[in-house]
């Protein structure tokens, strides 16, 4: 949409000419200004897309090497505890009838105890897990939803600036210097 050219309204009056070309020329400089602030904005929205990328794939990295560290942690604790209940029960075989229940009853209580925190355990390390999961795809969608709305500004902005009034229409000035010719 072109922007609204302003004649001047007394060009014969050298003063008022003066005036209207200052007016003009700060006017291009307000629009140069602009587009470098448009320009600024498309560095910073490619530059956020980038942090966004890089922010994601780090946790993600992060969820990498707490699966490397705690996995094995997890499955050598489970393999414990899993032998723990197979000794007991290999114990509770030997022993005579009466006795295979209150003989080891402290050692069936402790395995309880233990195989509750064994389950603890694993859903902690899932529960990081998915917290870390949850964390690199929020970070990256957060992010991509703030470039969107940030650019629908920006194009917003670009049609408010189509609206603001110009002294010279770039398309049909010459810059001759000819003022009655320039202006019509």
């Amino acid at each position: 949409m072109p922007r609204t050219i302003i004649k001047p309204e007394y060009p014969d009056d050298p003063e008022y000419m003066k005036l209207y070309k200052a007016w003009g020329a700060e006017s291009d400089k307000a629009y140069a200004e602009f587009d470098a602030w448009v320009a600024s904005i498309d560095k910073l929205i490619a530059d956020i897309k980038v942090l966004a990328q890089g922010m994601s794939a780090q946790v993600r990295c992060n969820q990498a090497a707490f699966q490397r560290q705690a996995q094995p942690v997890i499955v050598v604790n489970r393999t414990w505890v899993d032998s723990i209940k197979v000794w007991l029960e290999e114990i509770r075989v030997k022993l005579p009838d009466e006795q295979k229940v209150s003989a080891l009853k402290e050692w069936d209580e402790w395995y309880a105890a233990l195989a509750v925190w064994m389950d603890q355990q694993e859903q902690w390390y899932a529960g990081v897990n998915a917290a870390l999961t949850m964390l690199a795809s929020n970070i990256e969608a957060q992010l991509m939803a703030f470039t969107t709305s940030l650019n629908e500004w920006k194009q917003k902005m670009i049609k408010w600036k189509e609206k603001w009034p110009t002294t010279t229409d770039d398309a049909k000035d010459d810059d001759t210097g000819d003022d009655e010719e320039d202006n019509g």
